[in-house]
């Protein structure tokens, strides 16, 4: 069927999946909805490519980019990348310049696309739902949109680099227009993060900012502060890089008491509970982190292409991806 993955297919895929076979041959290979023909080695889930950023829903369902081409689930209970869809190429619903992405209350994932300014649905496997124009003039889209969350209502907050703004849409039904509803000026903003009660976090110029009610109720400096996620428990967890002898150590920080006190308390950067910094739990360069539902966390090396597995405060972790390297 055009455009669909066969239940044959589907059913080697599968089969190669769980034998780690580098390669699978015989017959034309499948197209998924994305119009992507399945490389079986791109398949391999043994091997990451260009792993970047990671998202978790309302349900805990996570997912995690590859820039190399493809669109993972993560299992956080058994601690394997699950299925996944898509290929390297620079048309929407492929996967070559995307960012970053965000899960909707209704479980479709939406994809940031910032060289065409566009924030891309995904549907089932791979089918290109709905897409939002960031930033309009005439028929272009002007924004650089480089991340995307929802609150619990729906409502959709995109990053805009180009106007240096974060932007709130209210959502329609069907192909309705989307709405903007609200704009909050901030400073070279990159990741975001929606908490279950509404607080907006935005990754800014080495700063992590609170907004509430539209306005900016309060910062923490963070040293190359890199990407933010908030869990569907209320913990927020930080990525980011800190300089230690000619060099950087990457680090994955939790706010230990949530949001209760608001980030703009005196002493705030001190409340953070360092999970994981340099050692045997962080290496090299931490991007896309999440927190899982036993309490630990699970986050992106981009040193070594893979992704970890933490029990809370490092006690164990396990990796994916790099082939059981570590």
């Amino acid at each position: 069927m055009a455009g669909r993955v066969s239940i044959v297919g589907w059913a080697v895929l599968v089969v190669c999946a769980v034998v780690g076979l580098v390669s699978c041959s015989g017959g034309r290979a499948p197209v998924d909805a994305s119009g992507c023909e399945i490389d079986w080695t791109e398949r391999d889930v043994g091997r990451l490519h260009v792993p970047q950023e990671i998202a978790v829903g309302p349900s805990w369902e996570t997912y995690l980019l590859d820039r190399a081409g493809m669109l993972w689930e993560i299992d956080i209970e058994q601690r394997v990348l699950r299925s996944a869809f898509g290929c390297r190429g620079e048309v929407i619903g492929q996967f070559g310049q995307p960012t970053n992405l965000g899960v909707a209350p209704d479980g479709a994932v939406w994809v940031t696309y910032p060289g065409e300014g566009l924030v891309v649905e995904f549907l089932g496997d791979g089918e290109v739902g709905r897409s939002l124009c960031v930033g309009r003039a005439g028929d272009q889209c002007t924004g650089v949109p480089t991340d995307v969350a929802f609150e619990a209502d729906g409502t959709m907050w995109a990053v805009d680099q180009t106007q240096s703004q974060v932007v709130s849409f209210a959502v329609p039904e069907g192909d309705g227009e989307f709405t903007a509803t609200s704009r909050v000026a901030v400073d070279g903003p990159f990741s975001l993060a929606v908490t279950p009660e509404g607080s907006l976090l935005v990754v800014g110029l080495d700063e992590l900012a609170e907004v509430v009610d539209g306005e900016i109720g309060g910062t923490v400096e963070l040293a190359e502060v890199r990407s933010v996620e908030a869990s569907p428990d209320g913990r927020v967890l930080v990525t980011g890089g800190v300089a230690q002898f000619n060099r950087v150590t990457g680090y994955v920080r939790e706010w230990s008491d949530g949001l209760s006190t608001g980030l703009a308390e005196p002493g705030a950067p001190d409340e953070w509970h360092e999970v994981g910094v340099g050692g045997r739990c962080v290496v090299g360069a931490p991007a896309g982190v999440a927190a899982t539902s036993g309490g630990g966390f699970v986050f992106v090396d981009l040193g070594d292409n893979a992704v970890y597995f933490a029990e809370p405060d490092c006690a164990a972790i396990h990796s994916v991806g790099n082939g059981g390297r570590r």
